[in-house]
C-alpha cells in the first residue's frame, strides 16, 4: 500500500482538533448504530481533493483495527453547493465507487461535529 497521511492517535484522542481553527481534520462517531468517519478534504472547490481515497480509509481501519464495512466513509469539502445541500460524498469500497448525494441530515450531523456550520459554508459555484 501506498503512504498516506492519517492522523496520529493522539489527534483522535482529542477529537482531531485543529488548534487554530477549531476545524477538525477528521471524526469518527457512531449515529444511529453506524459508524461515521469522514474526513475534511479539500478546502478548495476546483482542487481535487487532498485525500486519496481509497487509500485514506484504508489505512485509517488499519490503524484502528477495523474493516472497511464496519464504517461509513465521507469525504467532506467545505462547500455547499447553491440548494443548500452540502459538499459531502460518501465512499463505498465494497465497489470502490462514490455515493454524491448525502443523506442531508446525516451531512450536516458530519458538518457539526467537524466543528463547520452549514448555514455559513460558502458556496462552491
Amino acid at each position: 500500500m501506498e503512504n498516506v497521511s492519517v492522523p496520529p492517535h493522539s489527534a483522535a484522542s482529542n477529537g482531531g482538533q485543529a488548534a487554530e481553527t477549531g476545524v477538525k481534520p477528521f471524526v469518527d462517531f457512531d449515529l444511529n448504530g453506524v459508524r461515521i468517519v469522514a474526513f475534511l478534504d479539500s478546502d478548495q472547490p476546483s482542487q481535487p481533493g487532498g485525500n486519496r481515497w481509497p487509500q485514506v480509509a484504508e489505512a485509517y481501519a488499519a490503524d484502528h483495527g477495523i474493516s472497511l464495512s464496519d464504517a461509513r466513509w465521507y469525504s467532506v469539502q467545505p462547500y455547499r453547493f447553491a440548494n443548500g445541500r452540502p459538499n459531502i460524498n460518501e465512499f463505498r469500497p465494497s465497489n470502490q465507487s462514490w455515493k454524491y448525494e448525502t443523506n442531508l441530515s446525516t451531512g450536516s450531523e458530519i458538518l457539526r461535529r467537524l466543528g463547520l456550520d452549514l448555514d455559513s459554508l460558502p458556496l462552491d459555484i
